[in-house]
């Protein structure tokens, strides 16, 4: 719910705990099971995934190149999320009260990590359709992994600038409704949701378009060398792209309501604010909890990830 970010357009706002004591509960209960369960598993899977694929960098294929960005972005909101799920915005009984400026930090960190994630999916599905019909010729091959990671990570520090651009203009104006005047909330909301939530979901539509419905000289090449394709990889790819979807689903839409709450003067006019501010909070553990089980699926789907990991721990023990 970010509340750092709204309390410097509004000085005035509250927590949504303020006077709806049962959703505040609510919302406690559910941050603390985070908190013990998802938070953990994310931090453990996730730094395997790095150390392994770093580590083995030779036996590292293209779907590994996207997953560890996935790890590493992961890693970010694992981190960002015990700064902010143990805080005021999702505990009645905060365990610190982070400053302004470490939570807008955060809050900037989050959208990076947020559009690495979601990007890492969608290019691993289109990479994956590539190689489906000319082999070898994937995005992510040994020549530009680096090119790949510099675009995904350049590309989403450029799309989360608005978020930057707003912390340092509260810094500097004089007085706060200069900032205000610049709407960089509004604008940087609607520019997260459409470079987050409408781009991908555009292009893993397109990607599973040409898995599910392709051309007939596709068809064709397929059936004559089927057997070059590892069909873990389209089971991995599809439910990674579901779960990525559903998981960062609601909370793009509470992005999108706000951004037309702001655009109309529609505040408080779309149901009672103490509900809103706690379904806002519960999308964000759902996207939280994206950072957690994708390393999950990875471990569980990626076939020689296992292998990979005893062969790590084996050459470290020598």
């Amino acid at each position: 719910m970010w509340m750092c970010i709204l309390s410097q357009q509004n000085s005035n706002s509250t927590s949504f705990m303020d006077g709806q004591h049962a959703l505040g509960v609510a919302s406690s209960v559910l941050s603390i099971a985070y908190a013990m369960l998802c938070l953990p598993l994310g931090l453990l899977f996730n730094f395997l995934i790095l150390v392994v694929n770093f580590g083995l960098k030779s036996s590292a294929k293209m779907p590994d190149v996207y997953f560890t960005n996935m790890a590493l972005a992961g890693l970010v909101l694992n981190v960002v999320s015990a700064l902010q799920v143990l805080g005021p915005d999702h505990l009645l009984w905060p365990l610190w009260n982070s400053r302004q400026e470490l939570c807008t930090v955060s809050f900037i960190f989050f959208n990076m990590a947020a559009l690495v994630s979601v990007y890492s999916t969608v290019l691993f599905g289109l990479d994956y359709c590539i190689e489906m019909i000319l082999p070898h010729t994937y995005i992510s091959s040994a020549y530009n992994t680096k090119h790949v990671c510099h675009f995904l990570w350049g590309g989403a520090t450029l799309a989360s600038f608005p978020s930057l651009l707003f912390y340092i203009c509260s810094k500097v104006a004089d007085k706060a409704h200069e900032c205000s005047k610049l709407q960089t909330k509004e604008a940087g909301d609607a520019i997260m949701f459409f470079t987050g939530f409408v781009v991908p979901s555009a292009g893993m539509a397109y990607s599973l378009w040409l898995l599910f419905f392709p051309k007939t000289k596709w068809v064709l090449l397929l059936r004559a060398d089927s057997s070059r394709l590892d069909l873990s990889l389209r089971r991995l790819l599809l439910t990674t792209a579901s779960l990525q979807f559903l998981l960062w689903l609601p909370y793009y839409s509470a992005l999108l309501v706000d951004i037309t709450q702001a655009s109309f003067d529609l505040k408080g006019k779309l149901g009672g604010p103490g509900v809103f501010q706690f379904l806002k909070g519960f999308s964000e553990l759902l996207a939280f909890t994206s950072s957690s089980v994708v390393p999950l699926l990875y471990k569980s789907l990626r076939n020689n990830f296992s292998s990979r990991l005893r062969e790590f721990l084996g050459e470290t023990n020598c």
